[in-house]
C-alpha cells in the first residue's frame, strides 16, 4: 500500500477528505520526529508504544583481523503493540 492508497483508505473508513487525512499524518509524522528526537516515547492508548533507544558511540573488535572500529550512536526506533492491537489482529486471522 503506497501513501495515497493510505490516504484514501483512510478518508473513506473516516469519512473526512484525503486531504484532511494527509494533514492529520503529516502532523502525526512531525510530533513522532519532534518525540524521537528528544528520546521520548510516544504511546497511543489501544495502538502501542513507540519506543525510543539509543545505543551509544561503541567500539567493535573484529575477531579475525584484531581490527577496532568505532561505531557511532545510534538511536532506534521500535513498535510495541498494545494488547487491544493484538486482540483485534488475532480475531481478524480467526
Amino acid at each position: 500500500m503506497d501513501n495515497n492508497a493510505l490516504n484514501d483508505k483512510l478518508a473513506q473508513l473516516l469519512d473526512r477528505t484525503p486531504e484532511d487525512i494527509s494533514n492529520l499524518l503529516a502532523g502525526f509524522v512531525s510530533l513522532m520526529k519532534t518525540k524521537c528526537a528528544d528520546l521520548q516515547d510516544v504511546a497511543i492508548p489501544g495502538f502501542g508504544t513507540f519506543v525510543v533507544e539509543k545505543q551509544m558511540e561503541h567500539v567493535e573488535v573484529d575477531a579475525d583481523t584484531n581490527k577496532r572500529t568505532l561505531m557511532p550512536p545510534k538511536v532506534e526506533l521500535s513498535f510495541e503493540p498494545s494488547v487491544v492491537l493484538k486482540s483485534v489482529i488475532v480475531d481478524k486471522e480467526k
